[in-house]
């Protein structure tokens, strides 16, 4: 009886250990009803629904917000939501970097939002943003998730990187590139 006993325990660790070091699948989902409906038939194997829900302009003013029958799924299926916020255009993303007042508001905004929606934090996915602003967005990161981690919330981030005239592979990074040089 000890030895079932020892392998039962024995077998229950393992299954323990392998759960907790499965990685995250996760789900970015778009407004597009092709994508409600992936997300719809796949819900149950999701580990981390990433919704396009949020904008933030220039001036910090967070707009958006969950699509109900998406948020009602994620419940029922205890599904944990990481929204995505994006900028409101390259040049309002340049300006938000340099408004402090901005950055606290949109920060109150995230906090607030995800206290009242139930969601684990935000993720910034700011794209076509100038490599000379590289500073500014990595002192907006640790701000951001600084506060966002004082309450118990997580940040995480997706950005393309960007070396300064190398375009790197694919048209995307070609397109990124070209934008870089109408500013510079």
């Amino acid at each position: 009886m000890k030895v079932i006993l020892r392998l039962v325990v024995v077998a229950l660790f393992a299954a323990t250990v392998r759960a907790e070091t499965r990685p995250v699948s996760l789900f970015y989902l778009t407004e597009t009803p092709d994508s409600v409906r992936s997300f719809m038939a796949h819900s149950g194997k999701i580990g981390l629904l990433v919704p396009m829900w949020y904008t933030a302009d220039a001036n910090g003013l967070v707009s958006g917000g969950p699509n109900p029958l998406v948020m009602e799924v994620a419940q029922q299926e205890h599904l944990p939501v990481m929204p995505i916020v994006v900028a409101a255009g390259k040049d309002a993303f340049h300006t938000l970097l340099g408004n402090p007042t901005g950055q606290k508001a949109m920060i109150a905004a995230l906090i607030r939002e995800s206290k009242d929606r139930g969601y684990t934090g935000f993720q910034f996915d700011f794209e076509d943003i100038s490599w000379t602003d590289r500073d500014a967005l990595s002192a907006l990161v640790k701000t951001t998730a600084d506060a966002l981690h004082a309450e118990g919330l997580k940040l995480s981030i997706a950005t393309v990187p960007n070396a300064p005239g190398y375009p790197g592979k694919g048209g995307f990074a070609k397109w990124i590139l070209r934008g870089l040089a109408r500013r510079v």
